[in-house]
């Protein structure tokens, strides 16, 4: 490393003319980008599950929706009808809508004596049945009237089914939801007439708040991080140190990921938050021993050679570290994480080279600081001194005291941490007065679950919908699904056929046709339906099943579908295909891959740390035994966790990532200096001392620079970017304590 930083310091003019060319290079590339977030990419990936959804939906339309709650004065009047079917026709006109359905499309059977019938409620009310009587058979019907009717009677539901089209971003969503909503106000609805709810509508709010985090407060957070470091130095080279670093090594790391792919996902768009903390902490150091060797009485560019060569040691090997973690992101199974993984592991190195190449080069240009205990600073550093003369004395004096809470402190979040469930629920991400957040728990009170399981039965031959044998065996399955306690309804063919048969046939007491020719007649009823077409193909071979739940967690809602893919067993045990698919299942599916990838990542990325730990202590014990306080900020963050939330989102995984670097960098830094003051012949007190004075005071600027510089993201009203500002800078706090503190004693 010492060659290194004289080398560079010899062709410093060739080097910054590099630096200048590489990155007007990535700025030209930078151009390219285009936001885009693919949530099929995102969640499923290259998932054959997915695939077949695809096809299926191809039979039988879209299962994405947008659910709205309209307020009407007199729902059963023929004002009101016309209102809301001309209100339909004129949202359908949207190019990314496929249909709009709402009590006025739903279907009733109705049977005068003379003859029965399969008519909507619109028709209905145009022919002039009177409003009571249509009142009175909705009355009747409780699946549909909790369906479409909320429990106040003053709302009717509109669902706004979208086309399915994979190429829509999600950022497209509310651009698209805004249109509907400027009909609706176009047709007299005013905001606080009508409620959003469903899955689609949660995820194209976090989208929202997401690229509103990134926008706004990603900002506020680097003047912040700037700020704090003038703050903690009292001047503004190394401001402008890391302000240089920081932003080149996060133009040169996004630039890499549009040449991967120019497609900026929000998770993408998070990559420079996490590049400046790497090379904000890398500078920082840097900046701390220059500061201190030349508090040694050496000369400028003795100081820059002597800092850059021991920092730049540590800071490799904690780079190495670090590089590990984040490319375990790239064993989740989706193409996103893998060029995620990637992209941010090579951040960690473009960080590390620029911080030890711009730095160097930078302090040589710069004139000659004052010294780091004179002028403005005094008074702080003469705090950061007593602060760890005492850390000192505390040590050496109950090293056993030390670690015996430590591992106390160990065990309690360890406990807490083995408790959390990790899910996916985005209306949870919200933040609780978000408007489509307070939408969605309104629903929740008014209707039956707005989340949709869909299921895809396939007889096998044409016409196997008419068979009485499987049409007997589909209500039964209907049955045993609609009886499993997280399921609040269900909207099929097999019990549409019995409600119109019993009306029709009304001496029959079982409810359903006993021979093919029943069958047909009462598919006959419902031929031409909409409705229908949703839940049978042209060949009358295959149907799907749709079930409600509520808006809950993916994992949640892969489990019930797992549930009723069990309950199918008797189905196929008669020859018929089964399959539960769904966007909210199939993410449910994918999270559990995602955990395991996680867990194998993990692993792999601890084991490899440990490695490197033993490589750069040259040690197998020391190697091992400095994991201890690297795993500390980790576990305390799944207890917190814990305690804060029932359900954890899986967002706080990159949080956890985060927790895993930061705590490795500074024990890495404390470690070597460590090693490196003993290889000096010190005694262990006097290394311990000069450690603290060296690594202990970069470690302290580090995090409350950071920690500072990432407050800002606790206003976001997104939770997993509010975490940013909040489970981040604890995982500072814990890491501070842990190094400065159980590191010694141990």
């Amino acid at each position: 490393m010492q060659r290194y930083v004289e080398t560079i310091l010899k062709y410093r003019w060739w080097v910054v003319g590099l630096i200048v060319l590489l990155t007007a290079g990535a700025g030209g590339i930078l151009t390219q980008a285009v936001v885009s977030t693919d949530l099929a990419r995102m969640f499923l990936g290259e998932d054959p599950a997915y695939y077949r959804y695809k096809e299926r939906i191809s039979d039988f339309g879209s299962d994405n929706y947008i659910a709205y709650s309209l307020r009407l004065p007199d729902i059963y009047s023929e004002r009101s009808r016309k209102r809301v079917e001309d209100l339909a026709l004129d949202i359908a006109t949207h190019p990314e809508v496929e249909s709009v359905d709402s009590l006025y499309s739903a279907l009733r059977v109705e049977d005068d004596g003379k003859r029965t019938r399969v008519i909507s409620y619109g028709d209905s009310l145009r022919e002039g049945v009177p409003p009571e009587r249509l009142q009175a058979d909705l009355e009747a019907d409780p699946l549909l009237k909790d369906a479409l009717l909320s429990k106040d009677g003053e709302h009717i539901l509109l669902l706004v089914r979208l086309v399915f089209d994979e190429r829509r971003t999600a950022e497209m969503g509310p651009i698209m939801m805004a249109a509907v909503e400027a009909k609706m106000a176009d047709a007299g609805f005013q905001p606080e007439d009508w409620h959003r709810a469903g899955l689609l509508a949660s995820i194209y709010g976090a989208i929202q708040e997401t690229l509103f985090s990134i926008t706004r407060v990603l900002p506020v957070v680097i003047v912040v991080l700037l700020l704090a470091v003038w703050l903690m130095f009292r001047r503004l080279w190394p401001v402008f140190v890391t302000m240089l670093v920081g932003g080149i090594a996060a133009t040169w790391t996004m630039a890499l990921s549009v040449l991967i792919d120019n497609r900026v996902s929000v998770l993408i768009a998070m990559v420079p938050a996490v590049v400046l903390t790497v090379s904000f902490s890398d500078v920082i150091h840097l900046c701390s021993a220059y500061l201190m060797e030349l508090r040694r009485g050496r000369t400028k560019y003795n100081a820059i050679i002597k800092s850059g060569s021991e920092v730049g040691s540590a800071c490799l090997w904690t780079s190495v570290t670090t590089f590990v973690g984040f490319l375990a992101l790239s064993f989740i199974p989706t193409p996103i994480f893998r060029q995620l993984g990637v992209v941010l592991a090579s951040g960690v190195g473009v960080a590390l080279l620029l911080a030890m190449t711009i730095g160097p080069v930078t302090f040589s240009f710069l004139k000659k600081p004052p010294a780091w205990d004179k002028g403005a600073t005094r008074r702080l550093q003469l705090g950061i001194d007593h602060f760890l003369e005492w850390v000192e004395r505390l040590v050496l004096a109950r090293p056993i005291t030390i670690i015996v809470v430590s591992l106390m402190a160990f065990a309690i979040a360890g406990w807490g941490a083995s408790r959390i469930y990790i899910d996916v629920n985005f209306q949870a991400r919200l933040s609780e007065d978000h408007p489509v957040r307070l939408d969605q728990e309104w629903f929740a009170e008014q209707y039956p679950g707005t989340g949709t399981i869909s299921i895809f039965i396939d007889t096998r031959k044409s016409g196997g919908i008419k068979d009485p044998a499987i049409l007997a065996a589909l209500t039964r399955y209907e049955e045993a699904v609609e009886a499993v306690p997280e399921v609040d309804g269900l909207d099929g063919l097999p019990d549409l056929i019995r409600r119109v048969y019993r009306t029709w046939r009304k001496d029959d007491v079982d409810g359903l046709p006993d021979s093919r020719a029943a069958v047909a007649q009462t598919l006959l009823l419902l031929e031409g339906n909409s409705s229908v077409d949703k839940l049978m193909d042209f060949d009358q071979r295959r149907l799907r099943l749709i079930l409600r739940l509520p808006e809950s967690g993916m994992r949640q809602m892969h489990h019930v579908g797992r549930e009723a893919d069990r309950l199918a067993a008797s189905l196929r045990a008669a020859d018929i295909d089964v399959e539960v698919s769904g966007l909210a299942y199939l993410v449910g599916g994918w999270l559990d891959n995602v955990l395991d990838g996680q867990k194998k990542g993990v692993g792999l990325a601890l084991a490899l740390v440990a490695f490197m730990m033993m490589l750069a202590l040259r040690s197998i014990s020391a190697g091992l035994i400095s994991m201890i306080p690297n795993l500390l900020p980790l576990i305390a963050l799944g207890g917190l966790a814990a305690l804060l939330w029932d359900l954890v989102d899986s967002d706080t995984l990159a949080v956890a990532m985060m927790a895993i670097g930061i705590g490795v960098d500074d024990t890495i830094h404390f470690l070597m200096r460590f090693r490196l003051e003993m290889r000096r012949g010190r005694t262990p007190q006097e290394a311990m001392r000069e450690t603290l004075r060296f690594s202990g005071r970069a470690i302290i600027i580090t995090s409350v620079v950071l920690g500072a510089g990432f407050a800002p993201f606790a206003m976001s009203s997104y939770v997993p970017v509010r975490n940013m500002g909040t489970l981040l800078p604890f995982c500072f706090l814990v890491a501070i304590i842990a190094d400065l503190f159980l590191v010694p004693a141990m």
